[in-house]
């Protein structure tokens, strides 16, 4: 929307949109992020799987295992010819680091025939040392951060947006199985999330542990599980009568404590019908109503009350869980 942006300098922007809205009941998308087709990641589930359903036709651009293969050089050589033979009409990037150098995403920027869109995941934590530096690079961009697009347009840049994470209502919805655990957790063991499960086992409270890095804590040997398939981990979810959101950022503060982060698990919880306890953050109340849709916690101590209280209160409980679904 010409309302909504603005160009930056040498882009020929309204070209590229468009081409774009002309082709918006069917666009060809190269779809350049990493671990493209596999079915267990984020991106796959809540943005290709979508991309498909709604009639648009990808094209897989696997950057990490190109690089790993052909170097960046041959990477690089591989993405033009893609782009040659395919003739997209975008080029969707989730950029990781710099595994593009700026050179390619200026030539696809400045092509007519199609338009580049950056997808930044990270700005919690990253947009002044990294997305900052590569946002001029494409037609358009997106971010998870709410209060990002006030930052970039200080810095001039009126071309990126706020797109927040959210799931897939076809993959992530209710199953029907009986609620068998009392507090669960999947994802990675990083930044305190240990020390929290440790402290909830030293209150009596039966958790489990799904992911990676669970299995470096021997005193969370018998509570801890390998990483878990998108539909394992959905039941996980419907058999809880709790599941936890550590959502912060995955590097520390400068003053050492953590970064809230909304994730995308924010929503898939609520998705498939689970009741959800995640770390506050003012940002969520945009989404969730307060105590009616998500309950919150501040520190290890609050959780465990938090979590003894919902054992306790069942119809609450659910009843939030249903709300929130």
């Amino acid at each position: 929307s010409s309302a909504f942006f603005a160009p930056i300098p040498g882009c020929p922007w309204r070209k590229a949109a468009s081409h774009a809205l002309n082709k918006v009941v069917e666009m060809k998308i190269v779809y350049a992020f990493p671990e493209a087709s596999s079915p267990d990641q984020y991106a796959y589930n809540n943005i290709r799987s979508t991309l498909l359903e709604r009639g648009h036709s990808i094209v897989d651009f696997d950057f990490v295992s190109l690089k790993e293969r052909f170097g960046t050089e041959g990477m690089v050589a591989e993405l033009r010819h893609l782009i040659d033979r395919e003739r997209p009409d975008v080029f969707w990037h989730g950029i990781v680091d710099d595994e593009l150098p700026p050179g390619i995403l200026d030539e696809l920027r400045d092509r007519d025939d199609l338009i580049s869109i950056v997808f930044f995941s990270d700005d919690d934590w990253r947009i002044h040392n990294h997305s900052l530096h590569w946002a001029g690079h494409y037609n358009f961009g997106s971010t998870n951060d709410i209060n990002a697009p006030a930052v970039y347009r200080q810095s001039g840049f009126r071309h990126l947006c706020h797109v927040q994470y959210a799931a897939n209502p076809l993959i992530y919805h209710p199953r029907t199985v009986d609620r068998k655990y009392d507090v669960t957790f999947v994802g990675q063991a990083y930044l305190g999330r240990p020390q929290i499960v440790r402290d909830l086992l030293s209150r009596g409270i039966d958790v489990r542990v799904w992911g990676s890095g669970w299995n470096q804590f021997p005193e969370l040997a018998g509570i801890c599980g390998p990483p878990l398939s998108t539909e394992d981990m959905i039941t996980t979810f419907c058999a809880s009568r709790i599941v936890l959101g550590f959502a912060w950022c995955s590097v520390p503060s400068v003053a050492g404590g953590v970064i809230p982060q909304i994730k995308g698990r924010t929503f898939e919880y609520p998705a498939c019908g689970a009741f959800q306890i995640t770390y506050e953050d003012d940002r969520l109340y945009n989404y969730f109503d307060r105590n009616r849709e998500v309950a919150t916690f501040r520190n290890a101590a609050d959780l465990a009350d938090k979590v003894l209280y919902y054992l306790r209160n069942e119809k609450e409980r659910e009843e939030m869980a249903r709300a929130a679904h």
